[in-house]
């Protein structure tokens, strides 16, 4: 096989190990809320909340990036195990804010702490400078898409999580000197070791 061949092979293959990468992250991260009765998925939700809580139905789905009806499925879901509750001022109310329980923020305090645990394990014998790089180069692939994004049809997402991550400097780069350096390998026939 040759250089070319070799590449497009990478090529074909990656999505398959970044999916590899998220099943075995989703999985170890179900295990941890499972006593809950939630998955990491609905989790995220919490961790939205989180970050930002009083948070709308709507406002809550474009940082998510998802449906509506999915967000107001897993919210109702959310609220009967007591991890959310919102502010109506009557049962038919359709404004609202949704909130954290106290039950809710200890858990995503206690799955915050898990994921760090578990992505520490994952990543044992990279270097600093290599998370720098995996992640930025994650972060330059989603804007990508990003991008990609905004050609299709106009679809109402306003800032969603992945919008607010920021490529770093390399530590002992205070400059960022070598910052475009890992965005690119990300090309064809430029992808060298940095």
């Amino acid at each position: 096989m040759d250089a070319v061949e070799e590449e497009c092979m990478w090529d074909a293959f990656l999505p398959l190990l970044l999916e590899k990468i998220s099943r075995n992250a989703r999985t170890e991260m179900n295990n941890y809320v499972s006593e809950y009765g939630i998955s990491s998925a609905q989790t995220m939700y919490l961790v939205a909340l989180y970050k930002s809580d009083g948070q709308t139905l709507l406002s809550l789905s474009r940082f998510l990036d998802v449906d509506v009806a999915i967000t107001n499925r897993t919210v109702k879901v959310l609220k009967e195990k007591g991890l959310v509750y919102d502010d109506r001022r009557t049962p038919s109310s359709k404004k609202f804010q949704l909130f954290l329980t106290d039950e809710g923020r200890t858990l995503v305090e206690q799955y915050l702490h898990d994921v760090s645990s578990v992505q520490e394990r994952n990543t044992g014998g990279l270097t600093n400078n290599d998370l720098v790089r995996a992640r930025n180069t994650l972060i330059h692939l989603s804007n990508n898409l990003e991008d990609f994004r905004k050609e299709e049809p106009k679809v109402c997402v306003e800032a969603p999580f992945y919008t607010h991550f920021k490529e770093e400097p390399l530590l002992g780069d205070p400059e960022g000197a070598n910052l475009g350096k890992v965005v690119n390998q990300l090309s064809v026939g430029s992808r060298k070791s940095v």
